[in-house]
């Protein structure tokens, strides 16, 4: 779990500097960095957040292309490069 903690602050401060470079232009928001949220919604390691991540994006960017939720999707059964394809589809819809 510190290992996340870790990479999570680490993530947090490159979009913190991100923005601090063009601050009137830019806007993002940071991961919370509270060990029992991230317990909570059962991720504990860094690869559980990245595919967390993953299928969060799928989640929301499926809604906005289709909309509707993508709740016929197996994520259990697909793998990262499977979610990240996925998305790659989901962002290129309209080329």
């Amino acid at each position: 779990m510190k290992d996340l903690i870790k990479y999570i602050k680490a993530e947090n401060a490159k979009t913190e500097k991100w923005v601090a470079e063009n601050p009137k232009e830019r806007f993002a928001s940071t991961w919370t960095e509270d060990e029992s949220y991230w317990k909570e919604v059962g991720v504990t390691t860094v690869e559980e957040f990245k595919r967390h991540n993953l299928i969060e994006s799928i989640w929301d960017l499926f809604k906005e292309v289709n909309g509707i939720r993508p709740r016929h999707v197996d994520f259990d059964n697909m793998s990262n490069d499977e979610l990240e394809n996925m998305i790659d589809g989901l962002l290129t819809h309209d080329e």
